[in-house]
């Protein structure tokens, strides 16, 4: 009876040891699969409502590139491969009033002034940055979306400022055939048109604007408010509907999550009054400007690209709007200011296009 104690144990320990070596193959098998899916593996949050990611890409078709303007110049369709995104026009205006009277948000009242511009009417998607970029989708929700939505349509985050002023001069390339029209560069004189080298370099190169030319870019941090709606709502689009035009967080007792601690794909929300999609929620989106504060009751001008570089990079602190899925509602109001450093690269961080009169 004293051996079959013995063996029972001996048996039980080696059943428990073949299970976690088993379970340790197998979850390792499943990642090695998981890695071979296009756009699967590193991130995965999860939560939709599908357990599989779709199987493949779509594939890029390369004969189709350009721009079409509409007869009342007030949008432009652009076409990179087969995907398509639309810029919306937002017509010069002057001394437009931006900010709120509480200093809550750092963004006391003042007024700027714009020449027109084009502003995307959804935030980039991960389907465009594949297409521009040609590499492994960055983002951390690369799998698994909510039920009945596509994953290539979310929003594209985890994504560095420098990678997006990359981006910005990539696509313009791209779509034109040329750099002429490539807004940053890598020198002072602006003849080293900025590349993803010199953004994924260690040490990021800095980067210096040529403002005369009509390339994509990212929009001032002005340009953004303005497109928002400026003073007009709390949120972009509604004073107290939130639910209606972003994809957000909780705030107890007021707002319930909405988002599910997930992005969505982009264009499902209702639009704000100058036609654009989660300029609150869904993810948070850079701005071109440096980190600065706003003097109560200034004029900034016309055209303002926010304060001077500072001398090391290291300080190089650069403004992000809009909130994101996992933001409190207080983050997706239009008037609060957040920020990230250059090198950032939040789960819930991605970014808009703007450009010129580009054709």
């Amino acid at each position: 009876m004293k051996n079959l104690k013995v063996f029972k144990s001996v048996a039980l320990i080696s059943m428990a040891i073949f299970l976690i070596v088993g379970l340790s193959s197998c979850e390792a098998l499943f990642g090695k699969m998981k890695d071979s899916i296009p756009g699967g593996g590193s991130g995965g949050s999860g939560g939709g409502g599908s357990e599989d990611p779709e199987p493949t890409w779509p594939q890029p078709n390369f004969t189709l590139k350009g721009i079409t303007n509409s007869t009342d110049t007030l949008t432009k369709t652009c076409n990179l491969y087969g995907c398509k995104f639309t810029m919306k026009k937002m017509p010069a205006a002057n001394n437009v009033a931006l900010g709120y009277d509480e200093e809550d948000y750092d963004n006391p009242p003042h007024t700027a002034s714009f020449s027109a511009f084009y502003i995307a009417e959804t935030e980039t998607t991960q389907l465009l940055w594949q297409f521009v970029v040609k590499a492994k989708n960055p983002s951390w929700h690369d799998d698994d979306p909510a039920l009945g939505e596509s994953q290539w349509l979310r929003p594209v985050e985890k994504v560095t400022w420098a990678q997006c002023i990359a981006f910005c001069n990539d696509l313009t390339e791209q779509i034109t055939g040329s750099k002429d029209q490539c807004v940053y560069y890598s020198d002072s004189a602006c003849t080293k048109v900025y590349n993803k080298v010199d953004a994924n370099n260690k040490t990021p190169k800095r980067v210096y604007a040529n403002w005369s030319k009509q390339g994509f870019r990212l929009p001032t941090e002005a340009e953004w408010e303005y497109a928002a709606g400026g003073t007009k709502y709390n949120y972009a689009g509604t004073d107290v509907d939130l639910d209606s035009v972003a994809w957000h967080g909780e705030e107890e007792g007021v707002f319930a999550d909405n988002a599910g601690g997930i992005t969505h794909q982009v264009k499902l929300k209702r639009a704000n009054d100058n036609g654009l999609y989660d300029m609150s929620g869904n993810v948070d989106e850079w701005c071109w400007d440096v980190g600065g504060e706003i003097t109560k009751n200034t004029n900034l001008g016309k055209d303002y690209h926010g304060p001077a570089m500072p001398s090391d990079p290291d300080d190089d602190y650069r403004i992000c709007r809009g909130g994101d899925y996992d933001d409190e509602p207080i983050k997706c109001l239009v008037r609060t200011r957040d920020g990230w450093g250059y090198d950032g690269n939040g789960t819930g961080l991605g970014f808009r296009l703007v450009c010129g009169n580009l054709n």
